[in-house]
């Protein structure tokens, strides 16, 4: 566990004083961050929803089995750099490594997100390495994803999944409950310091481009407002005149 960098999927028995510390400092980091980044929260293998009213830490219980995914809301920080492409392909030549089992790239790969940054292309590159589909994937991109130095390519790394890892990937990020890339017309709320909230937002400004080049009357962005101040995302992004996204601010509108 790492305090400054909590992010990653937790098997806890609270009848151990060790992982009932743990269980309650992740609790008081989601009663600062926000209830959005403990996701997956299982009591005894049963879904569980963390209520005001269940008073948890101060009543948990001091026996069972608590599992939660924690996706820090912290978005990383602009100044942070992904891996150097010398040092990246060092660590690819391990974990393309034909012995080595998917199991052990895990491990490895999760042992590195405690010290190093990625870009999406770097991410993507590591979980095309894995044999087999499913679990495996799921937990490397989960892994990745809070160490993600350019969070507006996130599709790089999804689009290395097949689709039904893809849907259970996002699900899991608590993506899909909001936004779905073959049906994102819906209203939207996003915290801009949050890592998840950042990439939709990127992922929907491509959808806007695309429908831009299309025809170059598309507005997409409806009803836009920063920080409850009406805007205008009128220009896609990288064009003259396009709307810069701030990494601080709640941005609302409705994507049509």
């Amino acid at each position: 566990f790492n305090q400054d960098d909590p992010n990653g999927h937790y098997l806890l028995d609270l009848s151990k004083p060790q992982e009932y510390q743990l269980a309650v400092k992740l609790l008081s980091l989601r009663r600062d961050q926000g209830p959005e980044c403990m996701l997956n929260t299982k009591y005894n293998n049963e879904y569980l929803y963390i209520s005001e009213q269940m008073q948890w830490p101060k009543r948990m219980p001091e026996k069972g089995i608590f599992e939660l995914d924690f996706l820090s809301s912290k978005r990383v920080g602009s100044e942070v750099a992904e891996l150097p492409a010398d040092m990246f392909w060092v660590l690819w030549g391990c974990l393309d490594h034909r012995s080595m089992v998917d199991d052990s790239r895990l491990s490895l790969l999760q042992m590195l997100c405690t010290t190093a940054y990625f870009s999406c292309t770097q991410a993507a590159t590591m979980i095309s390495s894995f044999s087999w589909s499913g679990l495996m994937k799921q937990e490397a991109g989960f892994a990745l994803f809070g160490r993600l130095c350019d969070p507006q390519n996130l599709h790089m790394l999804i689009d290395c999944m097949k689709e039904k890892e893809q849907d259970l990937f996002m699900d899991r990020l608590g993506i899909l409950g909001s936004f779905h890339p073959k049906n994102p017309t819906s209203c939207y709320s996003f915290n801009l310091q949050r890592q998840v909230d950042a990439s939709v937002m990127f992922r929907l400004l491509m959808i806007f481009a695309a429908q831009f080049d299309l025809d170059n009357s598309a507005r997409c962005f409806r009803n836009t407002r920063l920080n409850g101040q009406p805007i205008s995302i009128d220009i896609p992004t990288g064009l003259p005149g396009a709307w810069v996204p701030p990494r601080h601010g709640k941005l609302e509108f409705d994507f049509v």
